[in-house]
């Protein structure tokens, strides 16, 4: 999965979108360097709704929704998504 001839660099992030917003050009640049950025999630995004704590199928698809999302926007960063906590 990762050369390990290449640097390889562990962004852990509390929830989606603050790895892209905190870090998104310093991602891009070190994978124009030839760098693998991996992103590792200390959330499953659920509970980051305007402070009300999803339940059940309700809070498995916004999960879903935002991890979807963030493996979008790590690809358009040349960086993956390796990982989620609950």
């Amino acid at each position: 999965m990762f050369d390990v001839n290449k640097g390889v660099w562990l962004v852990l992030t509390l929830h989606m979108d603050s790895e892209t917003i905190g870090m998104g050009g310093t991602f891009a640049i070190l994978v124009m360097s030839s760098h693998q950025v991996v992103a590792v999630y200390l959330t499953d995004g659920a509970v980051a709704y305007e402070g009300v704590v999803l339940q059940g199928s309700e809070r498995q698809q916004y999960s879903s929704k935002r991890k979807s999302e963030a493996e979008e926007a790590l690809g358009v960063l040349g960086a993956l998504a390796t990982g989620w906590c609950s």
